[in-house]
């Protein structure tokens, strides 16, 4: 009997473990989508590419990014905006839980999904080739 619930306690333990990990892989690949748009709007407009261009090219690479690193996210968003000397990328992107619950524990308001949020910022003018 004392086997049988330390078994399933440990296992949903481990269950939450691993579920954490993915969690903050998902986080790190958003970040890089975020990273990756900001990175590639600047380098373009600050090569002759207009604002408008450079901003949508640096938004569909950091969604192409998060297509690409992972099926699991629902939802990607990715925006670029210019304000200052400076281009910033936000990404966002949900992402499905095993346990209901969970994601309370993880500061969700959904109990089986949590939003990732990614943000980075580059200084124009760092991109000349």
């Amino acid at each position: 009997m004392e086997f049988v619930t330390v078994s399933l306690l440990l296992v949903t333990v481990l269950v939450c473990i691993v579920n954490l990990g993915i969690a903050y892989r998902n986080k790190v690949a958003v970040i890089a989508a975020a990273r990756e748009a900001a990175r590639t709007a600047v380098v373009l407009h600050d090569n002759g590419v207009s604002l408008g261009d450079a901003r949508l090219k640096g938004k569909l690479r950091g969604e192409e990014m998060l297509e690409f690193a992972f099926d699991a996210f629902q939802d990607p968003v990715v925006t670029v905006d210019q304000s200052g000397g400076f281009m910033t990328a936000t990404a966002r992107a949900t992402m499905p839980l095993v346990f209901p619950g969970f994601g309370y524990l993880l500061g969700s308001d959904h109990p089986r999904i949590i939003e990732l949020t990614g943000k980075a910022s580059y200084r124009l003018g760092e991109g000349r080739v």
